[in-house]
């Protein structure tokens, strides 16, 4: 097709277009949406994948984390699994390749406040500096005000930010040196608050010395999470498979038959990634749904369009139009109602991918829903909303290229 040709029949479609405005504004309906759902849906999926790897970096790769191998019901209080102890925390400790070592113990506690009672997390965590440094380090968080629980500390606690800016009780909200009490009978005083991690249950969380969470629940030496930094320039897989057999001997366990896992960030990250990419494929499954609804609107169109136009085709028949030529003016026309619902569906996308993350952030302080759009994104959604509106209109545009122009014209 020669460019002058391609610029008329351009020329042609827009204007056929703009005289049914109404109806082509119908037809687009369903190919912005379905646009409209894949620029959000991706943008946000990798805007996602990027805060967790960002995530996991600032973990670190030489950190592994240990944990019993199966839970029911609440993380902690786990049923029919051996828990991890202190004894296994002094065991590891002493493992050729382990740098530092830390843990932290878990459970519900009933949170007293201003008379307002609630159910939150308590986690009890050694108080040395190098220790906490470690379980911050991989929480993702640092201190927003005050401080973390030191050496030496007793009846003290650091919360979660929701704590202080979430109302959570009855519209009160907790200070640096506000007291409160755990389980009725023990009263404690805020010396610090976390800085938002963009998870609930982190950021509701109330973290207070391994002892004192010992003496206030009961559970004496059990373990819920062990925290091992590796020695540096030392290969943490390696390290992970030495520990995962000397562990296992430890606990008189078969190799294979671990009551316990022992996993890397890098072995993490792909846990996530997968989740992350099952959940992305099924949304943009649903969000296909939309534009094959949106194809079937602009191949109604374009029929209905052949059907109007019998005359206008007999003419350019009648006067030397090719096959060719008619069926490259139907084709562009469906082409250019995909393309310009996809420029709708984009505009909206971005729209709505950017007021999924305000939301979130304002909800959650700190969120993982970060709208991520590239040039790329753009231009490929675009082109996917021109190919399924053309790939729509082929078969309409195939019919109007084979009607006899003497019968267009008597119809007439």
């Amino acid at each position: 097709m020669k460019i002058n040709h391609f610029k008329e029949f351009f020329k042609i479609s827009f204007q056929s277009l703009k005289r049914r405005r109404l109806r082509s504004w119908l037809t687009m309906i369903g190919i912005f949406i379905g646009i409209a759902a894949v620029v959000s849906l991706i943008s946000l999926g990798q805007g996602m994948k990027a805060s967790i790897y960002d995530s996991f970096q600032a973990i670190g790769s030489d950190k592994l984390l240990i944990q019993p191998k199966a839970s029911l019901g609440f993380i902690g209080d786990s049923i029919g699994v051996a828990p991890l102890t202190t004894k296994d925390v002094d065991f590891l400790e002493h493992q050729q390749g382990v740098n530092a070592i830390t843990y932290y113990t878990i459970t519900s506690g009933k949170i007293r406040y201003q008379g307002v009672t609630k159910y939150y997390t308590i986690a009890g965590v050694p108080t040395q500096p190098k220790q906490l440094k470690l379980m911050t380090a991989v929480m993702g968080t640092d201190i927003a005000t005050g401080r973390l629980i030191a050496p030496g500390d007793k009846k003290v606690a650091t919360v979660g930010f929701y704590h202080t800016q979430r109302d959570l009780y009855n519209g009160k909200n907790m200070n640096l040196n506000s007291k409160f009490t755990i389980n009725d009978n023990y009263t404690f005083r805020i010396v610090g608050v976390f800085s938002p991690v963009g998870d609930k249950a982190d950021d509701t969380m109330i973290i207070i010395p391994i002892d004192t969470f010992r003496e206030i629940t009961g559970i004496s030496n059990r373990v819920d999470y062990i925290i091992v930094q590796v020695a540096q320039g030392a290969d943490p897989r390696s390290i992970s498979d030495e520990l995962n057999r000397a562990l296992a001997h430890h606990r008189n366990v078969k190799e294979g038959k671990e009551d316990f896992t022992i996993q890397t960030p890098e072995e993490l990250l792909a846990s996530f990634e997968t989740i992350l990419s099952i959940i992305h494929w099924v949304l943009i499954g649903i969000a296909s749904i939309s534009l094959f609804v949106g194809a079937i609107g602009i191949m109604n169109t374009m029929y209905t369009s052949v059907l109007e136009r019998n005359k206008d085709i007999g003419i350019m028949k009648a006067i030397g139009a090719k096959n060719s030529n008619v069926f490259s003016l139907f084709f562009i026309e469906s082409g250019l109602l995909g393309f310009a619902g996809g420029v709708l569906g984009v505009i909206i996308g971005i729209g709505l991918a950017k007021l999924v993350e305000i939301i979130s952030r304002m909800a959650l302080g700190k969120t993982f829903l970060q709208a991520h759009l590239s040039l790329g994104l753009v231009i490929g959604s675009l082109l996917l909303a021109f190919v399924v509106g053309a790939i729509a209109g082929t078969f309409p545009a195939m019919q109007a290229a084979k009607l006899p122009p003497a019968e267009t014209l008597r119809d007439e």
